[in-house]
C-alpha cells in the first residue's frame, strides 16, 4: 500500500512591531517602567501627561478638520480660521475623552489646557493650518532585527515592523505668495539654506517645553530628549519619503506646545538656561523678569477663580483660561522656540541625517527584545530589564518607583553607622 509523506507545518513566523513613540522613546525614558505600562499595560494612577498630550491633539487636529471643511467649500483662509470656535472645540475633545476615561482630575491642569489650546487655535493655526496638507498621516516600514546574544533568544524573527502617526504633513509650494510669506517657511528657509521650490516638512507636537541643549555626546542608553526627538522625526521623514504620494521631505519639525503659553515656572527655566548656555533660543534678564511678573499675576487671577469654583468646575477652568491670556512674551519669540527644524540633510555637508537616527534606533530595538528574552529565560521581570532613568520627573511619576531598586537606593532611609572601638 503507497504511503504519502506529509510535510509538518511551519511555525508561526511573528514580526515583532514596535511604535516610535510609545515602545522606542518609552524604552528609552525607562526600561522597566516601559515593561509595566507598555507591555504589561498597567494603568496609571494619575495620567496627567497622558491627558494634556491627547487634548491637545485632539484640539488642533479638530480645529484643523473645521478650517480644511471651510477651504474645501470656498472659504479664504481667513473666514475658514474665523469659523473656528475655541469654546466648542474644547468642549468636544473634551467629551470625547471623557469617554475613552481620560480626564483631567486637577482643575490647574485642566485650566492651563484650555488656556494652551486657545492660543493654538488663534495664534499658531493662523500660520499653521494654511501649509497643512494632511493631518494624523500613518506610517509603517520592515528594519533588519540584529541576533541577540547567546541565551536570550525567545523567538524566530529577523525583522520588526516599525510603526508611527506624523500628526502634520506640510505641503510646501513656494510659487505660492501667502506661502512664501509665512512665518513657519520662513524659519525653515532660514535653517536649511537652499530648498527646492515644491517640499514638505513634517511636524510632531510635544506637550512639553523646548528641552535644554544636551551637554555633551549622549550615550547610548541615556540619549537627552533632544537626540530622542530628533531621531524621532528623522525616521517619519524616511517613512514619509517612501509613500507613493509623497514630495521631497526635507525636514522634520518639533512643536513644543507649551512653548506657546509659557508659565512662570517656564520662564524660570529659561532663565536658568539662558545663564547657563543651555539654550539655543533666549531672551534677557530684563525682559524674563518683566513677563515673570505679568504671569504670576494672572495666574493668581486665574487660581482665584478656580478657589471660588465647586468642585472640578468645567466652566471655571474655562473661565479661569482666559485669565491666563494674553501672554506677556511676544509671540515672534514664542513661536522660534515652540519651533526646533531638524534638518533631514546637514546642512554644511548635504549628508543625509537620516542613517543615523535610524541606527539608533535599531540599537533600542535590539536591546527590547534582550530584555524582553532575559525574561523569557529567567521569569523574573526586575532582573530582566534595564532601568535606564536619568530624568528625575520620570522617577517622580513612576508608580513602580516603590519597588524599583533604583529608586529605592537613592531614597530609602539610611541608619547611622556603628563606629567599632578599636
Amino acid at each position: 500500500m503507497a504511503t504519502i509523506k506529509l510535510s509538518s507545518k511551519p511555525g508561526v513566523y511573528e514580526l515583532p512591531s514596535y511604535s516610535l513613540t510609545g515602545d522606542l522613546l518609552g524604552y528609552l525614558r525607562c526600561g522597566l517602567q516601559y515593561r509595566y505600562t507598555r507591555i504589561g499595560k498597567m494603568p496609571s494612577r494619575a495620567p496627567v501627561q497622558l491627558w494634556f498630550g491627547n487634548f491637545i491633539h485632539g484640539v488642533l487636529d479638530e480645529g484643523f478638520r473645521i478650517y480644511d471643511v471651510e477651504r474645501k467649500a470656498g472659504k479664504s483662509s481667513a473666514e475658514a480660521l474665523a469659523a473656528i470656535d475655541a469654546d466648542v472645540v474644547i468642549e468636544t475633545i473634551e467629551s470625547r475623552l471623557a469617554a475613552q476615561g481620560l480626564v483631567a482630575w486637577e482643575p490647574w491642569l485642566k485650566t492651563l489646557g484650555y488656556a494652551r489650546a486657545r492660543v493654538g487655535l488663534g495664534e499658531l493655526a493662523e500660520v499653521l493650518f494654511p501649509l497643512i496638507h494632511r493631518s494624523e498621516v500613518r506610517l509603517t516600514g520592515a528594519r533588519e532585527l540584529k541576533p541577540l546574544p547567546p541565551g536570550t533568544a525567545f523567538r524566530e524573527a529577523d525583522r520588526y515592523e516599525m510603526v508611527g502617526v506624523i500628526d502634520v504633513v506640510t505641503d510646501i509650494e513656494l510659487s505660492k505668495p501667502e506661502v512664501a510669506s509665512n512665518p513657519i517657511v520662513k524659519l525653515v528657509e532660514d535653517c536649511l539654506g537652499k530648498v527646492p521650490d515644491h517640499f514638505e516638512v513634517i511636524i510632531d507636537y510635544k506637550g512639553s517645553r523646548r528641552p535644554a541643549l544636551p551637554p555633551g555626546k549622549p550615550t547610548p542608553k541615556h540619549p537627552s530628549l533632544w537626540d530622542q526627538y530628533e531621531w524621532q522625526v528623522l525616521t517619519y521623514a524616511d517613512l514619509r519619503g517612501r509613500q507613493p504620494d509623497a514630495h521631497p521631505v526635507k525636514a522634520g519639525l518639533l512643536l513644543y506646545v507649551n512653548e506657546l503659553l509659557p508659565l512662570a515656572s517656564d520662564l524660570e527655566e529659561l532663565r536658568k538656561e539662558v545663564a547657563e548656555g543651555k539654550t539655543d533660543i533666549g531672551a534677557s534678564e530684563k525682559d524674563i523678569k518683566a513677563w515673570l511678573k505679568v504671569c504670576r499675576d494672572q495666574r493668581k487671577e486665574a487660581s482665584a477663580i478656580l478657589d471660588a469654583a465647586t468642585g472640578r468646575d468645567g466652566a471655571a477652568a474655562m473661565k479661569a483660561s482666559l485669565n491666563l491670556l494674553p501672554s506677556p512674551v511676544p509671540w515672534d519669540l514664542r513661536l522660534k522656540r515652540a519651533l526646533r527644524i531638524v534638518p533631514v540633510e546637514d546642512p554644511a555637508t548635504g549628508k543625509s541625517r537620516i542613517p543615523d537616527a535610524l541606527k539608533s534606533f535599531d540599537d533600542v530595538v535590539e536591546w527590547i527584545e534582550t530584555c524582553r528574552g532575559r525574561e523569557f529565560h529567567s521569569g523574573t521581570i526586575i532582573k530582566a530589564w534595564d532601568r535606564n532613568s536619568a530624568d528625575e520627573g520620570t522617577c517622580a511619576a513612576c508608580d513602580a518607583r516603590t519597588w524599583c531598586p533604583d529608586f529605592s537606593n537613592e531614597t530609602k532611609p539610611r541608619l547611622p553607622a556603628v563606629k567599632v572601638a578599636p
